[in-house]
């Protein structure tokens, strides 16, 4: 006989947080010790990856690569990524409502906080060898996605068929350009 376990479906963007969207910081940390507590043995989450048309994680960009809207400012704090004055400065107009997420403002501002990370995210950063070793054995997936998120980013993400034909048909001439034009814009390498 089988025992009975009980479980919960929640989007971690419907977690409670002080930066306008649920993320995986501090807020799922409490979920999860709040599921334990109550005997539930499950969380059940929607697709994790980078939202599109109208940010339905049923329309995501990617089958690989995670949302960023997930991304804790508090992780990139402590991870010594960003300051606690720049979590502050970018994400001061998207305190959590009580009714709807304005997800084009958390968009911008956690696109901002990224961006801040990345910039100080040196080779002397203490995570850049799990960076490198996470880029290195996932390169089979990450350039491309990297260059379509970034290719999709220029187009003013308007959806690929609406491309330049010579980047909807992947040419590889064109792929080429594309990428050196678009090397700092990729979102990973």
């Amino acid at each position: 006989m089988s025992s009975r376990t009980s479980g919960v479906l929640l989007h971690p963007t419907s977690l409670p947080g002080p930066y306008g969207i649920g993320d995986l910081g501090v807020g799922a940390e409490r979920w999860l010790d709040w599921l334990v507590a109550s005997g539930c043995s499950s969380w059940q989450i929607l697709p994790l990856g980078p939202t599109g048309y109208a940010d339905s994680p049923y329309q995501s960009l990617s089958s690989f690569s995670g949302n960023p809207l997930l991304i804790a400012p508090d992780v990139l704090i402590q991870d010594r990524l960003v300051t606690t004055a720049q979590v502050a400065s970018i994400c001061a107009n998207n305190a959590p409502s009580q009714v709807k997420v304005d997800f084009g403002r958390v968009k911008a501002a956690k696109s901002a906080l990224i961006d801040s990370a990345w910039t100080g995210f040196g080779a002397d950063h203490h995570l850049r060898p799990d960076f490198d070793e996470f880029v290195e054995s996932n390169l089979d997936w990450i350039e491309d996605d990297s260059l379509f998120m970034a290719l999709k980013d220029a187009h003013r993400l308007r959806p690929w068929p609406e491309w330049p034909q010579p980047l909807r048909d992947r040419e590889p001439v064109a792929l080429h350009q594309a990428a050196a034009t678009l090397k700092d814009r990729k979102s990973v390498v």
